[in-house]
């Protein structure tokens, strides 16, 4: 009945199908596909292709946004994981923190780029940890992490941080990622970036565990096991599958090395 509320747990919004995408793209350029240029086309073909998963991700509005205002490169290989990887960037001057090719570059998120991408990869560790299921974090775990890297007088950031990539769940008690898959990638970014600097030490992954379990003193290698074995990978393939390209694609890692790591560990 209309006088009652509507009770639901949640409202899944349905991302844009392939002609929507296609006509998303069209209203941005403000032409008609017809007048489309062939890397344009090129581009609409890899973002719809279904055989690489991309559409899934770019039927979401804000991310087709993205990709298609910052010009990402796309190709017939390309992951999910490399869209954001130029988006999301602190090398790429045309990543969403720098925005070199529009015509004022945004203050804050320039100036402070390091700061805004450790805070997403803190965010996710934390949410990895607690809640990955729902992906979810409570606002108050948030603002201790706001107060940690932006301090507590520069108030522009802070306003930024809480309002960049996140939106207000229950009753503004929680905040989340705009799109669970940015969580994923950040996760995945965060784990990446501790098993490099773990394997930047020359040392075999059984020495690794050795130490772990030899020395107790060590607390960032055992906070790196704590967060890798936190939760089973096993569980939630799309992380895994970040993780899997940036080991392929980077190319600085040893197969072997983090097989065996991801044995141990």
């Amino acid at each position: 009945p209309a006088s009652k509320e509507l009770c639901a747990p949640h409202i899944e919004l349905c991302s844009l199908v392939s002609y929507q995408i296609e006509d998303f793209a069209s209203a941005y350029w403000n032409k008609k596909s017809s007048e489309f240029t062939p890397k344009e086309s090129f581009l609409l073909q890899q973002l719809t292709n279904e055989y690489t998963g991309i559409h899934k991700v770019m039927g979401i509005p804000l991310i087709l946004y993205m990709t298609l205002a910052l010009h990402i490169n796309v190709s017939n290989s390309s992951h999910v994981g490399d869209i954001y990887e130029q988006i999301f960037s602190l090398e790429n001057k045309n990543s969403i923190y720098f925005r070199s090719k529009y015509d004022e570059e945004h203050l804050i998120t320039a100036s402070e780029a390091d700061k805004i991408h450790a805070f997403s990869k803190r965010i996710a560790e934390r949410i990895w940890e607690l809640n990955p299921s729902e992906a979810t974090i409570k606002k108050s775990v948030c603002i201790d992490i706001v107060n940690e890297i932006a301090g507590t007088g520069e108030e522009n950031l802070r306003k930024l941080l809480l309002g960049q990539y996140f939106i207000e769940g229950k009753d503004g008690c929680e905040l989340l990622f705009v799109h669970r898959s940015i969580y994923e990638y950040f996760v995945a970014l965060s784990l990446y970036d501790k098993i490099k600097q773990l394997a930047d030490t020359k040392l075999s992954p059984v020495e690794l565990y050795n130490q772990l379990e030899t020395d107790s003193q060590d607390i960032e290698l055992a906070h790196i096991a704590n967060l890798i074995g936190v939760q089973p990978l096993t569980e939630y393939p799309d992380i895994q599958g970040f993780l899997l390209n940036m080991f392929q694609k980077k190319q600085i890692l040893n197969s072997n090395w983090w097989y065996d790591f991801f044995y141990l560990f």
